[in-house]
């Protein structure tokens, strides 16, 4: 194809659109925070990767789709038992760009 855009400029675009999509994905998630949502457990979060010591699990939501959105972090509290494959009901307490943070709400 003829007058292709140079690349420099496709980056370009491209930082442009995802820095967009950033701020769209911030705004969503801080409107969650103090509610409470469904969240699937999928697996305990190693101490190195983890945002905060606390946040020990790592799920999803049904806003949160694999591989494309963000993640649940979830603080276990006591008494609680979270288990990969458990649903848990998980209180919103921080929101990031793209993930969120809570504590899951015994039941």
């Amino acid at each position: 194809m003829r007058d292709r855009v140079p690349r420099p400029e496709k980056e370009r675009r491209l930082a442009e659109v995802l820095d967009i999509q950033r701020g769209i994905s911030a705004e969503l998630n801080a409107a969650r925070v103090g509610s409470t949502m469904p969240v699937l457990i999928e697996r305990r979060v190693e101490a190195a990767e983890r945002p905060e010591p606390h946040l020990a699990w790592l799920g999803r939501s049904p806003a949160h789709a694999p591989e494309v959105d963000g993640s649940v972090f979830v603080a276990e509290k006591p008494g609680e038992k979270l288990a990969p494959g458990r649903m848990a009901r998980v209180r919103i307490t921080v929101s990031g760009d793209y993930d969120l943070y809570g504590e899951a709400e015994t039941v």
